[in-house]
């Protein structure tokens, strides 16, 4: 392991030359630009997309990233770029298909799909073997029957005599769910959570447990056009607390 002075000579290093952001909005580039100078990061590179399932500068990273942090359009309906969806059906992205759980050599090619869904595949395609990805997803997406399939293409079908997970893309880290305030600023009173997933670096790696908890505060509330403090707090602070120290013991 690093000692102190070795963590923070690291990190200095990543705020310096690993830091990439893309995203559709340019003002939300701006903000990040400030935010991250703010922190000490000089060196970072932000980049404007249209689209990021499309955008050829960003295929240029794929299996090179080793964390990634997303939030995906929410309240902008399904994604139907017929260029994008076609992408999604070829190689190792899947999800501009549909299939029937348990079936996926009977797949149909979807007119349209929720962009979170094509968010998780495009980033797990984004990431190293063994990489991590952070994303905030609708809750449907975790329960619904319908989407069912896509659980499966990311965690792979369970048997229910081992227990035991077998095929799938990635390992499922963690699952939070969120409060209805936590987007509440943008427009959106979408019910999500954000999934903590690892890339599998071979096929026959194992699904452990999952750590799961629910945040009712998150640090502010909505108060007219506005966010405020919330006076009962932020439970992530306690989550991811709970989280580092079950992975400890």
């Amino acid at each position: 392991g690093y000692d102190n002075a070795q963590q923070l000579a690291w990190l200095q290093k990543i705020k310096e030359y690993g830091l990439f952001g893309a995203d559709a909005s340019p003002g939300s580039i701006t903000k990040a630009h400030l935010n991250l100078l703010t922190f000490g990061s000089s060196a970072h590179q932000l980049l404007r997309v249209e689209d990021s399932i499309t955008d050829a500068i960003i295929d240029a990273f794929a299996g090179k990233f080793d964390l990634l942090m997303t939030n995906p359009p929410f309240g902008k309906g399904k994604y139907d770029d017929p260029i994008g969806l076609e992408k999604m059906r070829s190689g190792e992205l899947q999800l501009g298909w549909s299939w029937s759980p348990g079936h996926p050599e009977k797949k149909k090619a979807l007119p349209k799909a929720d962009p979170a869904a094509l968010f998780i595949d495009r980033n797990l395609q984004l990431l190293k073997p063994g990489g991590r990805l952070l994303i905030v997803v609708p809750d449907g997406l975790l329960s619904n029957a319908g989407d069912r399939y896509i659980r499966e293409y990311l965690m792979g079908v369970k048997d229910p005599e081992t227990g035991q997970f077998y095929g799938g893309k990635a390992i499922v880290k963690a699952v939070v769910s969120l409060p209805t305030q936590t987007f509440a600023i943008s427009g959106t009173g979408a019910k999500t959570s954000f999934i903590y997933l690892q890339k599998k670096r071979h096929e026959a790696e194992e699904q452990g447990p999952i750590f799961m908890a629910v945040a009712e505060h998150v640090g502010y509330i909505k108060k007219g056009n506005t966010e405020v403090r919330d006076p009962e707090g932020n439970d992530l602070l306690a989550i991811a607390d709970a989280y580092v120290k079950g992975r400890s013991v």
